[in-house]
Formats: structure tokens, sequence, C-alpha cells
């Protein structure tokens, strides 16, 4: 057998190995890098909720400058160690923070959704030398189950991530479904062809 055909079976083999025994969804989770909502001007010391793309227009006046304010994404509540809760929103140039009583305005939380998605992406329970960690599911009726995870670092600056569910979904399906079979196929047919193909060094040892 010539080792073009044993160096094709081997690579089939390795590739058709980490294609059913990778976790694609936790790849997808530690591969997808923390976006930073920004410097907020108050310090805060736990976020009660993230939204990374808000669906209505935020618009207000900076009571401490008098600047309107615009925010059309991320959007976070969180409170301060003095348990004042405040609305920080992101203008694109600023992160701008208003005090109030925004509890009317957050969403009430789908723990069923948000556990699934959390073992379906291999959460870890805690992360190191943060503040606050939080996780957000949001299984509509749109089929693409999202997952927002939040946290507060120790220098009480909020990062995020947004992990869309059918990614992953598709992305295994194609692979074991599709390319898996494919690959075992094709390192099937390079062994049966290279076992009917005569061996030229025995037909010279005949001679």
């Amino acid at each position: 057998m010539k080792s073009k055909t044993i160096l094709l079976i081997l690579v089939c083999a390795i590739a058709v190995l980490l294609i059913y025994a990778m976790d694609w969804f936790r790849l997808m989770y530690l591969s997808t890098p923390w976006d930073q909502l920004g410097e907020t001007p108050i310090t805060p010391a736990q976020v009660i909720f993230f939204n990374a793309d808000t669906p209505n227009v935020i618009g207000y006046v900076e009571q401490e400058t008098g600047e309107n304010i615009t925010c059309a994404q991320a959007v976070a509540y969180v409170e301060t160690a003095a348990g004042e809760m405040y609305r920080c929103c992101n203008t694109a140039e600023k992160i701008s923070c208003m005090a109030g009583d925004f509890s009317p305005d957050i969403p009430p939380r789908d723990p069923v959704c948000t556990d699934g998605l959390r073992l379906a992406f291999g959460l870890p329970a805690s992360l190191p030398d943060v503040k606050d960690y939080e996780a957000y599911g949001n299984c509509s009726e749109d089929g693409n189950p999202k997952l927002t995870v939040v946290q507060l670092d120790a220098n009480g600056r909020i990062l995020w991530k947004t992990l869309n569910g059918w990614e992953p979904q598709v992305l295994t399906g194609i692979l074991r479904c599709i390319l898996g079979p494919a690959l075992v196929l094709i390192a099937a047919r390079a062994l049966y062809v290279a076992r009917k193909r005569p061996d030229p060094d025995r037909q010279i040892r005949r001679w």
C-alpha cells in the first residue's frame, strides 16, 4: 500500500474522529470574543439585565450635561454598591447612564431557556476574578435561540458576548451528516483501490 494512500486514510480517520468527538457548541463559546460596553460614568456592582441590541431607540436629556442622548444598541441595567439603579446605553460616542427605576423595562427571565442554552454551550458555573457573571436566554418563536453572556470584571467594565444557537446546530448537522460520512467513503474507497491495485514490489520479487 502506497504511503500516499496510508496518509489519506489516516487524515480521514483523524478528521472523522474530530467531527464526532468535538463539542461544537462549547468551541463556539470559547472562540467568540468578548465585546466591551465601554467605560461607564458610574461604578456598577451588579448587572441586572443586558440587551446587546435594544429593539427600541432610547432618547433622553442627560441631567448632568443637558445633552440630548440617543441610544440604539447595547443597553445595560445595573445597580451600584449603594443600591442605586441605572440604565447605561451606548451612544456610539460614549456610555451614558441615567438613574431611575427601570424595573418595568426589564423583561422577565426565561430560566428554562437560559438553563438549556447554558448547558448546551457548556458555560462555566462562574468566572474567576469578576464582580458579576450573568446569562440571558431568548428562545423566541423564530427558531433561533440566543444566549447573551455578561460579566462585570474587577475594574467595573461590562463585557459581553452573544451566541446564536442555530449556528453550531447547522455546523454540527453539516459535519456529522454530510462531511463525516463522505470522509468515511473516501477512506474506504482508497483502501479498496489500494487492495485491488497490483503491488509492483511483489511482482518484482516473483520474477
